[in-house]
């Protein structure tokens, strides 16, 4: 039918899933199950964030924020820790923290029973870990910031993506695509 222009955009298409599927980060060469546990403060409000490496590859990570908080983000972090994998969680063969915790023989040996098979509680110091905890703690860093800028009033910058869209009212819904 010479319909070239959908042609086109089918091939894009086809391209497009094709790169998605192939690009799978690999984050480590050891292919071990490893969970990322990164941090961020300011001021009384903490944020943690998980990156889950499973086979060497990043498959995901998960947020969360913690306000008003009184105690040190490392006794955070064991609290956590205790918490969320006492929830009948996958329990990865290793777990990257920044600091060292209090009793963390302790809690690698619980976490060594609740598995069923060794866990290693780890201090990245240098190498890929070391990067991986970076990557978490931005992670963290950019989950307080959008849970903060959520507790602000969203009238002025409503105002300014009216002005800079040129609409005649304030938008109700936005869509967004990655």
């Amino acid at each position: 039918k010479l319909e070239f222009e959908k042609a086109a955009m089918y091939r894009d298409r086809i391209t497009a899933v094709e790169k998605t599927l192939e690009k799978q980060l690999v984050v480590s060469s050891h292919f071990r199950d490893q969970d990322v546990v990164g941090t961020h403060e300011v001021d009384e409000n903490l944020a943690l964030a998980v990156l889950f490496i499973r086979g060497g590859r990043m498959v995901g990570s998960r947020g969360y924020v913690f306000k008003d908080q009184q105690s040190g983000s490392m006794e955070v972090v064991r609290a956590f820790i205790q918490q969320y994998y006492e929830q009948d969680r996958a329990i990865p063969d290793e777990i990257l923290i920044r600091e060292p915790l209090a009793e963390q023989e302790l809690l690698a040996e619980w976490l060594t029973d609740l598995k069923g098979k060794r866990v290693g509680l780890r201090v990245a110091k240098r190498g890929a870990g070391r990067q991986l905890l970076a990557m978490a703690a931005r992670n963290a860093a950019n989950h307080l910031l959008s849970e903060l800028e959520r507790a602000t009033d969203p009238i002025p910058a409503l105002e300014n993506l009216r002005e800079r869209l040129e609409l005649q009212s304030f938008p109700h819904r936005l869509e967004c695509v990655d």
